[in-house]
């Protein structure tokens, strides 16, 4: 099963900067990784597009398989419409390259706090 974000939008921070809405929200998984990314809809942030994201995993998630770091892949670059993938990766030693997390590993309660840059 493909991990499903549930997306919580901290409505009380929604700004414009020039161009740009900037919005803040809260990711939580649920369910296996899937290679290659889980989609996230531009959408489920409240953007038509979304130039970029900057991201933190919080620690206080339920997610008993550790923490992961989180690589954002907006397709075809900034002004991506549709839909993102959310990569994962982390299990190596330390100094070590990180790998991709396997196929299936589980990452429900994974919560991410991100910040949304693009346009509504």
């Amino acid at each position: 099963m493909a991990v499903t974000w549930a997306v919580t939008i901290n409505s009380q921070y929604r700004q414009s900067v020039g161009s740009e809405t900037v919005v803040d929200a809260t990711l939580v998984a649920t369910g296996t990784y899937t290679s290659g990314g889980d989609t996230l809809a531009t959408s489920a942030v409240g953007l038509d597009t979304v130039d970029f994201v900057a991201s933190n995993v919080d620690g206080n998630g339920a997610n008993t398989n550790g923490a992961a770091l989180v690589a954002w892949n907006l397709g075809s670059g900034p002004g991506t419409s549709g839909n993102m993938k959310i990569q994962l990766f982390g299990g190596a030693a330390s100094g070590s390259t990180q790998a991709e997390l396997s196929a299936a590993t589980t990452v429900t309660g994974l919560t991410l706090r991100c910040r949304f840059y693009g346009v509504a």
